[in-house]
C-alpha cells in the first residue's frame, strides 16, 4: 500500500512525500524492490541523481525484468551522459512492454542527435522510425509528432516538416519546440512573415514553460 501511494505521489510530482512512503516501505519489507525503484525515482526527481541511481541499480539487482524500473534507469543514465547505457536500458523496457511511447519518444531523441552530430543521414531515418513509433503508440504524444516534423526538416523536406510541426500544435498549442521548428521550416520556404509570427510564439510559450 505504501508502494502504491508513493507512485501514485510520483505521477502527481509529489516527489519529497513519495519518496517518504517509500522510505517506509523499506522500514517494513526490506526485500520488496518496488520500494527501491519508488525511492530512486523520487530521489532522481528531486535532484538527487546519484543516490536516486544507486536505489534503482539495487532495485534492478533484485528484480531486472521491470519495464518501469529499466526507462528510469535509463532516464537517469541519459542525465549522466551514458547514451549507451541508457539505450540498453530502453531497449530492456521496450522488450518488456512494447506500448510505452516514451521509450520508443527517447530512443528517437538519442539516434537523433547522434545522427545530426555525425550528419548521418541514415541516423535520421532511424530516429524518424523510432518518433513514428511513439505516435503509433500515443498519437497524442505533441513531442513525438513534432520531432517526426524535425526529422523531416533535416532530411531537407520543409513541407512535410510544416505538416507534422502544425499537427503537433494541434495536440498541444503551447509547444515551444513545435513553434521554433515550424518557424525554421517555414523560413526555408520563404514565408518569411509566417516565419517571424511562429518564433515570437516560441519564445512567449518557452518563457511560460520557464516561469512555470
Amino acid at each position: 500500500a505504501r508502494n502504491e501511494l508513493a507512485r501514485t505521489l510520483i505521477n502527481a510530482n509529489q516527489f519529497s512525500e513519495a519518496g517518504s512512503q517509500a522510505e517506509v516501505a523499506i522500514r517494513l519489507e526490506p526485500s520488496v524492490y518496488k520500494s527501491y525503484v519508488y525511492r530512486g525515482v523520487s530521489r532522481i526527481e528531486s535532484g538527487q541523481l546519484e543516490l536516486g541511481l544507486a536505489d534503482l541499480l539495487q532495485a534492478e539487482r533484485r528484480h531486472a525484468r521491470d519495464a518501469y524500473l529499466q526507462y528510469h534507469l535509463a532516464m537517469a543514465l541519459l542525465e549522466l551522459g551514458r547514451d549507451a547505457d541508457a539505450v540498453r536500458h530502453l531497449e530492456l523496457s521496450r522488450s518488456i512492454r512494447p506500448g510505452n511511447a516514451d521509450v520508443h519518444y527517447n530512443l528517437g531523441v538519442i539516434r537523433l542527435q547522434a545522427a545530426m552530430r555525425g550528419a548521418d543521414r541514415t541516423g535520421l531515418m532511424v530516429a524518424a522510425g523510432h518518433f513514428r513509433e511513439a505516435v503509433q503508440r500515443d498519437p497524442q504524444h505533441a513531442y513525438a509528432v513534432c520531432m517526426v516534423g524535425e526529422v523531416e526538416r533535416q532530411l531537407g523536406r520543409s513541407i512535410e516538416a510544416i505538416r507534422h510541426f502544425r499537427l503537433s500544435l494541434t495536440v498541444d498549442a503551447s509547444l515551444p519546440e513545435a513553434h521554433h521548428g515550424l518557424s525554421l521550416a517555414l523560413r526555408e520556404t520563404q514565408s518569411f512573415d509566417e516565419s517571424n509570427r511562429s518564433l515570437s510564439l516560441a519564445v512567449y510559450h518557452a518563457l511560460v514553460e520557464i516561469r512555470t
